[in-house]
């Protein structure tokens, strides 16, 4: 029988209506002829088991409109407030554009020569040697005692290079793999199983906050350990 034809309703709220009627009127025309149908009876439980599951998918729709409206008035009053503290850390006298960039506001397009370019280059050593990783952390080299960045650096511009164990001459930084670019005083770096052996070889430099760099730092290397 074609859709078209289905005696049945398609919409849910028409099908219970019809369902509760049909098993009225089905189930009365089988006692006028004496028999008592159990398959028309069974229709009264299976259209009170419809009805209720109707019922609490509507209960569920409904919680979940209620629950967007919760979720997008809460993301409005999260939004507004972000909003108003990054409008209060713009008007600060002392905010730069290193730090607008750490926090994540608008960076500033200033008068040339506003940012500094680092001068000094980071010093860096393997802090970890775990199964296929590294962990590499820096310092500055005018301060290498403290974590933080020289004046005008955003980050730390990270580049590898995987050479073998027994190669040994400088590797110009140009023709290096960008690793990352970190803020956080050192960096991940994970290896796949046909690394193990070779030599990872790290340099470094501090970047300003419109991606000039300052001098590269010498070269780290370490084995990748299987």
């Amino acid at each position: 029988m074609s859709a078209a034809a289905d005696f049945i309703p398609r919409e849910d709220d028409a099908l219970l209506a019809y369902a509760q009627q049909f098993g009225g009127e089905a189930y009365s025309w089988w006692s006028a002829q004496g028999i008592d149908n159990a398959e028309a009876f069974a229709v009264f439980g299976l259209t009170t088991e419809y009805q209720a599951a109707l019922e609490g998918n509507v209960a569920a729709q409904n919680a979940a409109r209620a629950a967007k409206q919760s979720k997008d008035a809460a993301r409005a009053r999260l939004v507004s407030q972000i909003r108003l503290v990054a409008r209060q850390l713009q008007g600060q006298p002392q905010m730069d554009n290193a730090s607008r960039a750490l926090i994540g506001i608008t960076v500033r397009q200033g008068r040339t020569g506003e940012t500094p370019v680092p001068s000094s280059a980071p010093i860096a050593h393997v802090a970890q040697i775990e199964r296929l990783r590294h962990v590499v952390a820096f310092t500055d080299s005018a301060t290498p005692t403290r974590m933080a960045k020289p004046k005008g650096a955003w980050c730390c511009e990270v580049r590898l290079k995987l050479v073998a164990s027994d190669e040994s001459a400088p590797i110009d930084p140009a023709t290096m793999q960008p690793l990352a670019l970190a803020t956080d005083g050192k960096v991940i770096a994970d290896f796949e199983l046909t690394h193990k052996g070779k030599q990872a070889v790290y340099v470094m430099r501090w970047v300003n906050a419109k991606g000039a760099g300052g001098p590269w730092s010498e070269e780290v290397r370490a084995m990748v350990a299987a």
